[in-house]
């Protein structure tokens, strides 16, 4: 390490940043063409894209851009369905267009942190680092198809950030820095969380740069915001429910409750960026913290190194993870690849340290809403999706400083690094659009001909309710369907009454009901107070229903006989 140590005066080689930026775009291209493919040939298959999806498709229909029919929860995302709606508009109701969509703002999230972690960093080198992070993530690459409303969050968050840590004091940046923070705001309430830190953070060091207060960057984002939280408060008006209920919504009652039984495994396994990221992150946060203990940066590099290694190796034990850090064979890999990395980190000499306004910047859009992900949501690392950005660029920082002090100790050791984020980006992409395992080899049986069959790829991605639908379809005849649930309506047009029926006598005139079963219905149903279980509605006589599905798959299936 001594000669690493002195090697550390040498010139920085140029080539490097390129060969690390070479890589990242060609990951991204390579997502971005699997995507697309995806895209084209499989349906919708999460919830929330049915559920808030009928806003979309009542926009296209029939011009109904007021989301209060849907009720608070979709009023609250404004953005993201009225785009999908106005696109639709143009194409016609289509998955494949709104998975697009979505798709096109995964491509803005990489790009956007690209730009913000070169702008924050020495050089494209931390971009492209932090580029490959965020393809790295299981639950963005999983998500980027969804037409959900995270993946977007976090990109227009990034686009943000990147425009605010850029911009000058001409009128024309700070609009645009003020209008993509709104913008954020409106696409998700939890855009707040990483913004209004970095606004005031901004605004501090202007403060303190300019002796007084100005009109700049952080000004603009703070402003953004208010505009942001403006149509929330008055979205909260019209359900008659005050601005910060209407903001926790989704995250209180069962969800709440489901946050206290994940938080502590959540916690140990330190996961939420995907389990071959967890070294670095940890690394980033505790690094960040002894740094702005003003701690040297040596001595803070090597407790984040230990504090780290021994997190990543106990937490996941802990956590029940069979074999920790080392569930895989590449999970061990990428672990002993990033530990060597941030091992190099502690040999940086003074001038290549990160500088401290860059982890300020990246931690104030980092941490926030990872701590508030921590305390209301660890049941999905998908509600982590605004931390990404400042996340990923925090990470990014101190790996590109150890990049560096191995590329002047050798052009080629300075490389090796970068097999280590290819294997963790196609670790993370080989659940691309959620797909994996016994699911991409069922997709690829299908053959370009089988590509084109609706059931087949719908059963690829939604088997319970490919199976389901066949089950009411065989009773069904010219009768109609009565479900809760948001899916059925889009695969049966015009044959579904989308009603949560209560009682056996709700289901009079009907000839098929669908129960979901899941957890989170059933509270719901028993909260409410209306028939919640299988066995309850099973019991039915008047009318008199058969039972023809046991519900195991979440969905139960009932023939109403009369």
């Amino acid at each position: 390490m001594a000669g690493l140590a002195a090697a550390a005066t040498a010139r920085w080689r140029p080539g490097v940043s390129t060969v690390y930026v070479g890589v990242t775009a060609a990951a991204t291209a390579g997502f971005a063409v699997a995507g697309v493919l995806l895209a084209a040939t499989l349906p919708f298959h999460q919830w929330d894209s049915f559920a808030f999806g009928v806003w979309s498709r009542e926009i296209a229909q029939h011009g109904k851009v007021d989301p209060a029919f849907l009720g608070p929860q979709a009023a609250a995302r404004p953005l993201f369905y009225e785009l999908q709606g106005l696109v639709w508009w143009v194409t016609g109701v289509s998955f494949t267009a709104g998975r697009l969509l979505s798709l096109a703002f995964a491509v803005l999230l990489i790009a956007a942190v690209f730009t913000l972690a070169t702008t924050l960093g020495r050089s494209r080198l931390e971009g492209a680092i932090a580029g490959a992070i965020s393809i790295s993530i299981p639950s963005f690459t999983g998500q980027s198809l969804s037409a959900q409303t995270d993946v977007p969050a976090a990109a227009l968050v990034a686009l943000s950030a990147a425009l605010a840590v850029r911009a000058s004091a001409r009128r024309l940046d700070l609009v645009a820095v003020a209008g993509a923070t709104a913008l954020a705001v409106l696409t998700k309430q939890t855009a707040l969380l990483p913004l209004v830190p970095l606004g005031l953070v901004l605004s501090f060091n202007s403060l303190r740069e300019h002796r007084r207060l100005v009109v700049g960057a952080g000004t603009a984002v703070i402003a953004g915001a208010l505009v942001g939280l403006a149509y929330d408060e008055v979205m909260a008006l019209r359900f008659h429910t005050d601005l910060l209920t209407f903001l926790r919504l989704g995250t209180t009652g069962f969800w709440a409750g489901l946050a206290d039984t994940t938080r502590p495994d959540a916690v140990l396994r330190a996961d939420v960026l995907g389990a071959a990221v967890r070294l670095p992150a940890l690394f980033a946060l505790v690094y960040a913290l002894g740094r702005a203990l003003r701690v040297p940066h040596r001595l803070a590099a090597v407790g984040a190194l230990v504090a780290a290694v021994l997190w990543s190796a106990v937490g996941p034990l802990a956590a029940g993870v069979h074999n920790g850090p080392f569930a895989t064979a590449q999970l061990g890999f990428v672990f002993i690849g990033f530990a060597l990395v941030l091992l190099a980190v502690v040999f940086v000499s003074p001038a290549g340290v990160p500088s401290m306004r860059a982890i300020t910047l990246a931690a104030a859009l980092g941490v926030p809403p990872l701590a508030a992900w921590v305390a209301s949501a660890t049941y999905a690392d998908r509600l982590a999706a605004t931390a990404w950005p400042g996340l990923a660029v925090l990470i990014a920082l101190p790996l590109a400083a150890g990049v560096r002090a191995l590329a002047r100790a050798g052009l080629s050791l300075a490389v090796v690094p970068a097999v280590v984020l290819v294997l963790a980006m196609w670790m993370s992409l080989s659940g691309l659009d959620g797909l994996h395992g016994a699911m991409w080899t069922e997709y690829r049986s299908l053959g370009w001909s089988g590509l084109e069959t609706n059931t087949r790829t719908m059963h690829v991605v939604l088997p319970a309710l490919e199976s389901t639908i066949a089950t009411a379809e065989s009773q069904l005849g010219d009768g109609r369907l009565v479900t809760g649930d948001p899916m059925v309506p889009w695969f049966l047009p015009g044959r579904v009454d989308s009603e949560t029926p209560g009682r056996c006598a709700d289901l009079r005139g009907k000839r098929v009901f669908i129960l979901l079963t899941g957890d989170e219905s059933t509270a719901q149903a028993q909260e409410a107070g209306r028939l919640a279980t299988t066995e309850q509605w099973a019991a039915c006589t008047s009318p008199r229903v058969r039972q023809l599905t046991d519900g195991a798959n979440g969905y139960a299936v009932f023939a109403v006989d009369g």
